[in-house]
């Protein structure tokens, strides 16, 4: 599907010369023809313009007017599009076809690329056509409306076939967060995930020896060749900046060189990439401190980097929210007085040194083609509530973003973020999420790594994935997300929630649970098992680090499953697989590894060791996966039906860094 579109893209974009830069409007005089429409008539009329769907012939416009009504201009297919001249009893009106922009009454590839066009400013479309190019209405041409008419029409509101739509992935690094669990949602949502080889983006901590390239980071210009190569066979793409240009998380923390040409030029890449295929980016706010056992850096410096950081700045706004003031500010508090610590100028100089590269790179891609993204994800990394380091960077990025983008607490999250948002990108309609607070908490902090409240973090997460949010227990939602908030109460609030989970599994409304606590995890966790809730039975589900992860996992699993399983034509075994395989993930990494051990077993133990100690426990794998096994799960919506779990078998349970926090393992259901 994906070359046969960029063959099509290729022929239509010479459609594009044979259209000006500037569209004239009309110079006829307009009359008030609203008098003469037929009650119920499926038209509107405003400042000389009629509104009408497309597909109309002349006949067909007539026939809305109680009057003498006739249609000049109509194009060679004998539909009434954009331009054409209603005349009713004297009185004459522009049509316009919202999305029509080339004047032929349909609404086709080729208007979508015109409609770019005027998004990027490379044409200025006025009058009817104009108004046909804002799609969602407003007075100029926006980004969504590009994107909702091109998803009108290559994916229309009939069931498509989803299944096999490859998808180029580039991961912040090779932790399972951001490998195995995107995998597993791309696979529940029918696409095909393509990767480049994990030794290009993977990362070696103090000991762990090198990647073939002879560092400890990935390779920036091996997976600018290979996005080149994945560019012939796949149009979507997921792609992690802090990966292309530093190597991975812990390189854009450490990274502090001053020349940005190599990177510089990756970006260029980037942007041109965005030309003909749907590109999602994801990036992050350098976090207060920088990463422990890597080049040396141990816990007390960690501890004393992160003191430093978390120290408030003078606040910068309007003209004076400069890198350069930024800079410059770094190393005093409020009062202009510089910052005291313990830690060496050197070190100090280097650790602002990479900040000043983190927040350069940004800015070259928003002012120079970031308009382009599909969507661009920043996420604050491991921040703290209140003023600190980040707070200045984080006003001068917001600054910079547009529509398609969001900027909010988190950051492993954000590859299984992308691949949520182009599955909604793909869905003819956009859904929506009810959310549902238990434990009072909604609207505080969501954790001590946020910078807002719960709900607030939470709406982002939605929008940034083009979810609609009902927030009342009688508005229409296509799926529930029911949330354990900080709480004094958590007996009563983990009550209440699991007693509203069962009552939506029995009336089959799907539902995504996300632990929100910080603190009462294991309260939840251990009412699910004593309920015996069928695990199986939920969208997505996650209690795992900090809050803004936890969202974002659960949120991407619930959408990305809802999506296919509502608007795919058929939904296959191996989707099924892959949807079992990431809910039990999540249960085994949450609950049994997080919590029940708490995130700490030995790595260096054999693999049959570290399975022994995982499945044991009362919140052990052998608990969750009795909760699993023989139990049924979703997997159809339009009309609902269920499948079955056989069993689930547990293996290569193992820890890629060698740090007691990415454990991971294989995963094989066999489904009846």
């Amino acid at each position: 599907m994906e070359n046969k579109m960029k063959k099509c893209i290729a022929l239509l974009c010479a459609v594009l010369l044979a259209f000006g830069t500037v569209f004239t409007p009309s110079l006829l005089a307009a009359g008030d023809i609203s008098e003469a429409l037929l009650e119920g008539a499926a038209a509107s009329y405003a400042d000389g313009y009629l509104y009408v769907g497309e597909k109309l012939t002349a006949s067909d416009v007539a026939a809305l007017f109680d009057g003498n009504a006739s249609v000049s201009g109509v194009g060679r297919n004998e539909y009434a599009g954009t331009g054409a001249i209603v005349s009713v009893d004297g009185q004459t009106a522009e049509l316009v076809v919202r999305g029509d922009l080339n004047g032929d009454g349909c609404k086709t590839a080729s208007d979508y690329l015109l409609l770019k066009r005027a998004v990027l400013g490379l044409s200025a479309p006025e009058g009817a056509v104009g108004q046909a190019a804002c799609v969602t209405g407003g007075s100029t041409p926006k980004p969504s409306d590009y994107l909702t008419l091109k998803k009108e029409i290559l994916f229309p509101m009939e069931k498509q076939d989803y299944n096999g739509t490859k998808l180029a992935y580039i991961p912040l690094d090779d932790r399972p967060v951001n490998v195995d669990r995107v995998i597993y949602l791309a696979e529940s949502g029918g696409f095909e995930v393509l990767m480049p080889d994990a030794d290009l983006y993977s990362t070696k901590l103090d000991g762990n020896g090198t990647n073939s390239n002879g560092t400890t980071l990935g390779d920036p210009a091996a997976l600018t060749a290979w996005l080149r190569e994945a560019d012939k066979e796949c149009d979507y793409f997921v792609i992690s900046l802090d990966q292309l240009l530093s190597g991975g998380l812990v390189g854009s923390r450490y990274l502090s060189n001053t020349d940005l040409t190599k990177e510089y030029e990756i970006i260029d890449f980037l942007v041109e990439l965005c030309e003909n295929n749907t590109v999602y980016v994801f990036d992050t706010v350098m976090r207060l401190a920088s990463t422990v056992n890597y080049n040396g850096l141990q816990q007390e410096e960690y501890n004393l980097f992160r003191a430093y950081g978390a120290e408030p700045r003078a606040t910068l706004s309007g003209s004076a929210l400069t890198i350069e003031n930024i800079v410059a500010g770094y190393k005093n508090g409020t009062d202009g007085s510089p910052i005291s610590t313990s830690l060496s100028e050197e070190k100090i100089n280097s650790y602002l040194a990479s900040r000043e590269r983190k927040l350069r790179l940004i800015d070259r891609l928003l002012r120079n083609g970031g308009d382009k993204l599909a969507y661009l994800f920043v996420g604050v990394d491991d921040s703290t509530p209140g003023n600190t380091i980040q707070t200045n960077e984080i006003s001068y990025i917001r600054s910079l973003l547009g529509e398609q983008a969001t900027l909010y607490a988190g950051t492993d999250e954000l590859g299984m973020m992308g691949v949520a948002r182009l599955a909604s990108d793909l869905a003819p309609r956009q859904v929506t999420a009810r959310t549902l607070y238990y434990g009072g908490g909604a609207d505080k902090p969501a954790d001590d790594f946020d910078i807002e409240t719960l709900r607030e973090n939470l709406e982002k997460h939605l929008g940034s994935v083009d979810v609609a949010v009902e927030t009342t227990a009688k508005g229409d939602a296509d799926f529930d997300i029911l949330v354990l908030t900080r709480t004094s109460s958590a007996q009563a609030a983990v009550h209440s929630l699991v007693d509203k989970l069962q009552k939506n599994i029995d009336a089959h409304i799907p539902t995504v649970v996300i632990d929100a606590s910080s603190g009462s995890s294991r309260v939840l966790a251990q009412k699910l098992v004593d309920e015996q809730i069928p695990l199986t039975m939920l969208l997505g589900y996650s209690s795992w680090n900090t809050v803004g992860n936890a969202i974002g996992i659960a949120v991407a699993q619930g959408v990305v499953r809802y999506d296919y399983l509502q608007f795919s034509k058929t939904v296959t075994a191996a989707s099924d697989a892959g949807f079992i395989k990431g809910a039990a993930f999540a249960y085994l990494k949450d609950i049994a590894y997080i919590i029940e051990k708490g995130r700490y077993l030995d790595p260096w133990q054999s693999s049959a060791q570290l399975q022994a100690q995982l499945m044991s426990g009362t919140l052990g794998g052998d608990a969750l996966l009795a909760l699993m096994e023989g139990k049924a799960y979703i997997c159809g919506l339009d009309e609902y039906r269920t499948g079955k779990v056989r069993s689930i078998s547990v293996s290569n349970v193992r820890f890629p860094w060698n740090r007691t926090f990415e454990m991971t393992f294989a995963l094989n259901p066999v489904l009846y």
